[in-house]
């Protein structure tokens, strides 16, 4: 009971940032898998460094978590390919679907901070509309999609499962 609490809070989070009447830039360096990758997929820009990786395993234990999202942002096709085939994304493969952006110069965020720094171009009650135009109100569908995914057995032991397979699958290091 204590996952399923767990991963309704994140969806409430994911839920809160995609529709928040404000733009939401996320910068990302190394790994972002699980809720990592889903809080990488609510924002407005993503920022990927070189060395990134980003897996949404959920699928693989039976979980239903920002997938809408997702296939909002990259198209059904490949959302499903990434929920259900399992494999982590590097910088190219993001960008190239339209998930990020490459951080111009890993060593040197003055670009960002720049950018960042500049005031909005909307209020927050004209973004509010804007959000209501482009990203129609799934609220209470994703929560409950989330809920009844993972609400089909005990959730822990899906997750041990398939932290098993996932282990068993991995390359031996010589």
């Amino acid at each position: 009971q204590d996952l399923i609490e767990r991963f309704i809070a994140i969806e409430h989070l994911l839920q809160s940032i995609w529709y928040a009447p404000l733009r939401c830039v996320a910068l990302c360096q190394g790994r972002a898998w699980g809720a990592g990758a889903d809080l990488l997929a609510v924002c407005d820009e993503v920022w990927l460094g070189t060395e990134v990786s980003i897996r949404f395993p959920g699928v693989g234990f039976g979980l239903i978590l920002g997938t809408r999202r997702l296939g909002s942002i990259v198209g059904a096709a490949r959302a499903m390919q990434w929920l259900s085939g399992g494999q982590s994304l590097d910088q190219s493969q993001a960008i190239a679907s339209g998930f990020g952006k490459a951080i111009p110069n890993s060593n040197d965020y003055a670009h960002l901070v720049d950018m960042l720094s500049q005031p909005p171009l909307a209020d927050r009650k004209t973004m509010e509309q804007l959000r209501q135009q482009l990203r129609p109100d799934y609220r209470q569908a994703d929560m409950d999609a989330l809920i009844a995914s993972a609400s089909l057995g005990s959730i822990k032991q899906r997750i041990v499962a398939y932290r098993a397979l996932t282990l068993a699958n991995r390359p031996q290091r010589k």
